[in-house]
């Protein structure tokens, strides 16, 4: 009975959708003034995280890594309940 309870803990656990993307970019130039961000959303129960190098007013950046982890669920039928469908065109 507990091995069960463990094992269906477990599989909440897991995310429903998981992105991992990575990037190196030899170089990147910043001609404008201005903030430069990347950004990433989920919804509740979701977890996201960036890694990417602070600017700290330099105009160039060489052999630059960003990272993004983003993990999703689901959510219940009964907590995201379906919008009205609307009718398809002639």
């Amino acid at each position: 009975m507990v091995l069960l309870i463990l094992l269906q803990a477990a599989a909440q656990a897991s995310p429903d959708i998981v992105l991992d993307a990575r990037a190196r970019i030899d170089e990147v130039r910043i001609e404008r003034n201005g903030e430069v961000s990347l950004e990433v959303q989920g919804g509740t129960g979701s977890l996201v995280e960036v890694q990417k190098p602070e600017t700290r007013g330099r105009t160039r950046l060489r052999n630059v890594d960003v990272a993004v982890r983003a993990e999703a669920r689901i959510s219940e039928l009964k907590e995201n309940p379906p919008g009205a469908e609307t009718a398809q065109p002639n």
